[in-house]
């Protein structure tokens, strides 16, 4: 005996082809989103880091230039060390660089490479804050030989995409292979933010300054650049200063 029921029709083919264009131009908006997401997320990421230096140098280095190959120890005093940071009612720790300028011109600076393990992109343009503490217990408004010890005591920074460290050149002197300027002047991607000269206090107890800059620096093929920050003196005498809390990020151009 056979059953009575209602006919089964499939779809018209006309809905059918429309239903297929559908589809298949979802697949293509999902598959180029897909696919723009992956892209953003193999892209340069922001580096983002800041050193207090609880327990050492955290892969900062301590250089000195300007200065003869041959120069004599003891009268040059120089000395970089991690170190507590000597303002008084803090319990901070920091890099510490001391030197007397017996050349008229010493450069003595801190610097720290970054590259692929943090992070960095090879051939890639950053744009770079940074900010750092700076203690110092000189004064304004002394005279010195040379220059004051305070004001005449210039802080710059910067970030370079080749190794600062200081070589022999041909006049025998420590040198730098950038363009860092002189004394007060810049150079290129080497700034002047300031100077060591402290405000409101007379007497030689430790105070923080606080400096800050923006640059613009493109990695090398290895994806390195690298952070500096000292100071160029025109004061022929001793400087000892802490540098503390530098923070550094880095951000895709």
């Amino acid at each position: 005996m056979l059953s009575k029921g209602r006919e089964r029709r499939g779809m018209p083919k006309q809905h059918m082809n429309q239903a297929a264009v559908a589809v298949t131009a979802f697949m293509l908006t999902f598959s180029a989103v897909v696919s723009a997401l992956t892209l953003s997320g193999c892209g340069p990421k922001p580096l983002n880091v800041t050193f207090r230096f609880e327990n050492d140098t955290a892969g900062w280095q301590g250089y000195f230039a300007d200065l003869p190959a041959q120069y004599e120890e003891g009268i040059y005093e120089l000395e970089f060390k991690h170190a507590p940071v000597p303002v008084a009612g803090k319990n901070d720790k920091g890099l510490m660089l001391k030197g007397h300028n017996r050349s008229d011109d010493l450069f003595m600076f801190i610097a720290r490479k970054f590259d692929k393990e943090d992070g960095l992109k090879p051939n890639t343009a950053y744009k770079v804050k940074l900010s750092f503490d700076l203690a110092t217990n000189v004064a304004g408004g002394l005279i010195g030989i040379g220059g004051s010890p305070g004001e005449s005591v210039y802080v710059k920074a910067g970030v370079v995409n080749s190794d600062p460290k200081p070589v022999v050149a041909a006049d025998g002197y420590y040198r730098v292979q950038l363009d860092k300027g002189n004394q007060a002047g810049g150079g290129k991607g080497i700034v002047t933010l300031g100077h060591v000269a402290k405000s409101g206090s007379d007497d030689d107890s430790y105070q923080y300054k606080s400096f800050e800059a923006e640059f613009e620096v493109t990695t090398n093929e290895k994806g390195e650049a690298w952070v500096i920050i000292g100071t160029d003196s025109g004061f022929e005498g001793l400087t000892q200063v802490y540098y503390t809390n530098i923070k550094v990020v880095f951000s895709p151009k």
